[in-house]
């Protein structure tokens, strides 16, 4: 794919194989966390749990033989995703549970390649069957729009998470200084309390501290959905 393709890609599949091990496990687990939060309106409590703790497990670095500090996080991460599975075998007759379990799956193992397309892929099954059951044309157009709205979504959730992995962008120590860390603070504050509606703030906050980076400031300021794991947030808080 070239960056042509990239800027105008409205695969998220294609999307997301373009980049396979480019990006770190974070990254892909919040991304696939991002879409799951999405589909709120068919999600158990239980589901909920799984989605929460997967998240603050994206958050949290262990190298070495330091793993074993993660291992609770990991074993009440296990411990949710079981309770949930369960919950949803218990209902079975409904498909839209195994593409949910699927997508739980894949967000809660740690380690598993791919993280963000597999999900990412149940997902759109998903979305194909929230919408009504029944083989009538109407039915069937309906489910179909469903699942293409979803893609649409994911395509912006890959470039708010991933950027242009064709223009990779650098930030000045000199923005993070700037005021007393003004910029630090205010994205640490978007990122710990999803206050993604203050990123044209950031972008303001940011040219005041003399970044000119157009692909930095459009992004803060394009509006749409924005995530936790968004590229600029993560940028200046030196998150990979």
């Amino acid at each position: 794919m070239t960056e042509q393709g990239w800027l105008q890609a409205t695969d998220p599949q294609k999307m997301l194989a373009q980049l396979r091990d480019k990006v770190s496990e974070r990254k892909q687990r919040l991304f696939a966390v991002a879409c799951c939060r999405r589909f709120r309106f068919v999600m158990t409590d239980e589901d909920w749990a799984v989605i929460e703790a997967a998240e603050s497990f994206a958050d949290v670095r262990v190298s070495g033989w330091r793993w074993m500090k993660l291992q609770p996080l990991r074993n009440q991460l296990m411990a949710l995703l079981a309770v949930a599975v369960a919950k949803r075998r218990e209902r079975s007759e409904f498909p839209i549970d195994y593409s949910i379990i699927a997508a739980l799956n894949v967000i809660a193992f740690p380690g598993i390649g791919q993280i963000a397309k597999y999900a990412a892929r149940s997902l759109l099954d998903a979305a194909y069957l929230s919408g009504p059951d029944g083989d009538d044309r109407a039915s069937i157009n309906a489910r179909n729009a469903a699942e293409e709205a979803e893609r649409a979504k994911q395509v912006a959730a890959v470039r708010c998470v991933f950027g242009n992995p064709f223009c990779p962008v650098a930030v000045d120590l000199s923005w993070l200084t700037w005021n007393d860390g003004t910029v630090l603070k205010l994205a640490q504050s978007i990122y710990d309390e999803r206050a993604f509606d203050h990123l044209p703030i950031l972008a303001d906050v940011l040219e005041e501290a003399g970044c000119r980076d157009q692909d930095i400031l459009a992004h803060c300021r394009s509006g749409g959905e924005h995530v936790r794991g968004c590229w600029v947030v993560d940028l200046v808080l030196g998150k990979s």
